[in-house]
């Protein structure tokens, strides 16, 4: 279907979700994560593009569809838009966050001590969630409207960038995987 440049966009959003869930500081984080948004939509937009040059409408209203109603799809569209044409952040560095017990949990703390970053303790009867410092997403305004982070269960405590990644990129990969099969149809 004419999809050579939304394999290589493709490849090039694949390389820079590796980069975000390889990464060991926040500032590489930051910038695969600005660079996985272009080609994640690039990829999109390429594959739009073939679509309506083959004349595959009624396939491509059901990814735009899913691209409007799927959480991850739709956040990394405007995070992008914002990133792009916005002057406000996409991301924030979120500190180390440590929490023993849901509010439905009875929990005993016997011992807690923090010394350089290291904790030691014994807990009895709780849930124990720790979050390093990273990068995480917040939301973001595109065309006056405010389009929140897909929210991740436990044991992540916010949505990053490597959560969406996770969840996103097998759907895009999908997307190119079915616009490859659509028939050819004569301009």
């Amino acid at each position: 279907m004419g999809l050579e440049k939304a394999r290589e966009s493709l490849a090039d959003a694949e390389e820079a979700a590796g980069r975000i869930l390889s990464a060991k500081d926040n500032q590489t984080i930051r910038k695969a994560w600005s660079d996985f948004l272009i080609y994640f939509n690039r990829t999109i937009g390429r594959v739009e593009g073939a679509a309506n040059a083959h004349k595959s409408p009624q396939w491509w209203n059901q990814v735009k569809a899913q691209r409007k109603s799927d959480a991850f799809l739709q956040y990394a569209h405007h995070a992008r838009n914002a990133d792009e044409h916005g002057i406000a952040e996409i991301t924030e560095p979120q500190p180390f966050e440590f929490k023993v017990g849901r509010p439905d949990e009875t929990v005993y703390i016997e011992h807690f001590s923090m010394r350089d970053g290291v904790v030691n303790a014994k807990i009895h009867g709780g849930t124990v969630m720790a979050h390093s410092g990273s990068i995480v997403l917040i939301p973001v305004v595109d065309r006056g409207q405010t389009y929140r982070p897909p929210v991740p269960l436990a044991p992540r405590l916010y949505p990053t960038p490597a959560f969406v990644v996770e969840n996103a990129m097998p759907m895009l990969r999908d997307i190119v995987s079915q616009a490859e099969k659509q028939p050819l149809k004569p301009v």
